[in-house]
């Protein structure tokens, strides 16, 4: 559209984040454990645009589920924040992973020191504090402590939440039948599950599960598809919502002292500038952008998260067209059976129109 036209936008949208702020207050009693100091680094420009300009340095942590697009989410969570002042450090983003972070690989027993993932995360809290960084990272809770063996767990959340004032939003994928499908084709399932199976042609290697993105993006004809068994179907959805819940409880468990955790946001909307060029679809992005970062305690910029998703619309070559469940479900026409039948609204709305 027209200049005319964006201004329009971003002042109508600069609108709603006003009025969501003001209702959104009661969830930042957790600032209190921060410094809020001017940021003279932030730039004449950034101020105009009324972006946050209180030196931010507590931990941000989305927490999110595999398959629900935390690599693209954590990215440009990055880039936003810092467009707004308020750089991340430059970490690998599963760093509250054992096996995956960096400190704890060097210095706790994988490499025989006595280095616990607390240490860890702290050393690298003060370490970017240090250099005027935040930490932005991905967490990913259980339902129950005893599952929650890949990420860190309460015995060690609890003080670094209490320790520098962490702040947490939950990042979910709205669509359930879309991440059971990237569930199948990344085989995060068990071998030999009865809920669904890895497909594939032209020679793909049934194994590459998580790593065909990486062969796709090198130039690769990898083509793989989800079985998934009908008559497990809706019992895997309804379990899948049922988890959720759990997860949302042990999180308010976690963050006990603040008052309470914003809804959750959803990467539909966090993304939906990328599928479509139309203002409704830029409006709801720069929303949904906007709710995120106020939930860890930032002050968004309609104008600054505007600006930001269009400059990374553009550097991904523009408009994308979204993949169609037929084309990654191998037996679609079942599972659209399956879900056309429930007696459930959520379920039938599961089927998407593109």
């Amino acid at each position: 559209g027209s200049q005319a036209d964006w201004q329009v936008l971003v002042a109508s949208v600069a609108a709603r984040l006003r009025e969501q702020a003001d209702a959104l207050d009661s969830q930042r009693t957790a600032m209190s454990r921060v410094d809020k100091v001017n940021n003279e680094t932030a730039g004449d420009a950034q101020a105009a645009a009324g972006a946050g300009t209180a030196s931010v340095h507590h931990p941000a942590l989305l927490i999110m589920e595999g398959c629900s697009g935390s690599t693209a989410t954590i990215k440009l969570a990055r880039a936003l924040t810092a467009a707004h002042g308020h750089p991340a450090a430059d970490l690998y983003f599963e760093e509250l992973r054992p096996e995956t972070n960096a400190y704890y690989r060097e210095h706790g027993p994988p490499a025989g020191g006595k280095a616990t993932m607390e240490d860890a995360i702290m050393a690298q809290y003060k370490e970017a504090t240090s250099q005027g960084l935040m930490l932005l990272q991905k967490l990913e809770l259980r339902a129950d402590e005893g599952a929650n063996a890949m990420y860190a767990g309460d015995a060690v959340l609890s003080p670094v939440i209490a320790n520098t004032g962490a702040r947490a939003v939950f990042v979910w994928r709205r669509n359930v039948l879309d991440m059971l499908t990237c569930f199948v084709r990344d085989c995060f399932l068990a071998k030999n599950s009865p809920i669904g199976e890895v497909v594939t042609e032209n020679g793909t290697d049934p194994t590459l599960c998580y790593k065909r993105r990486a062969a796709a993006a090198s130039g690769n004809p990898v083509v793989t598809r989800a079985y998934l068994n009908p008559a497990k179907l809706e019992e895997t959805l309804a379990w899948w919502t049922r988890r959720r819940l759990g997860y949302e409880e042990h999180a308010r468990a976690l963050w006990k002292d603040q008052e309470q955790l914003a809804a959750p946001v959803f990467t539909e909307d966090l993304f939906a500038f990328e599928y479509d060029d139309s203002g409704a679809a830029m409006r709801t992005s720069v929303a949904a952008w906007g709710d995120l970062m106020r939930a860890v305690g930032l002050e968004p910029s309609a104008e600054v998260i505007g600006n930001t998703l269009v400059e990374h619309r553009e550097a991904r070559g523009g408009v994308r067209a979204a993949k169609s469940q037929e084309s990654v479900i191998d037996n679609w026409e079942a599972v659209r059976a399956v879900l056309a039948s429930s007696e459930d609204a959520e379920v039938r709305a599961l089927v998407r129109s593109t």
